[in-house]
């Protein structure tokens, strides 16, 4: 049952690699690569759903829980990934390790 919730929440892309997944109300914890990560669905609207990505505490070294990223996907194919935000103070290798995982193209 845990890949088809895995499925559900990423939209079936391609990248996934998710080798675990709990789910608690309102946040999903899953792994990518080998890296853990809080996925929170913040958002919903006809044409998209909104995701926030955060590190778990101690996830990467000495830190509490952070939100790393948010980011919108369509729900129809391509089902196309955008972020819309990236919050400070994130370390770039952390932002950068959660941008590749899920698949989140980044422009600036």
């Amino acid at each position: 049952m845990a890949p088809i919730a895995i499925m559900t929440l990423l939209g079936g892309a391609a990248l996934i690699a998710a080798v675990s997944f709990s789910k608690k109300a309102g946040r999903s914890t899953i792994t990518v690569n080998g890296r853990s990560w809080i996925v929170e669905k913040v958002g919903e609207n006809v044409a998209t759903t909104a995701y926030l990505v955060k590190a778990p505490a101690k996830a990467f070294g000495p830190h509490i829980e952070m939100p790393v990223l948010q980011f919108s996907q369509q729900k129809a194919p391509p089902n196309e990934r955008r972020l819309e935000a990236k919050f400070p103070d994130v370390p770039s290798g952390i932002f950068d390790a959660a941008a590749t995982d899920f698949g989140v193209p980044v422009s600036f």
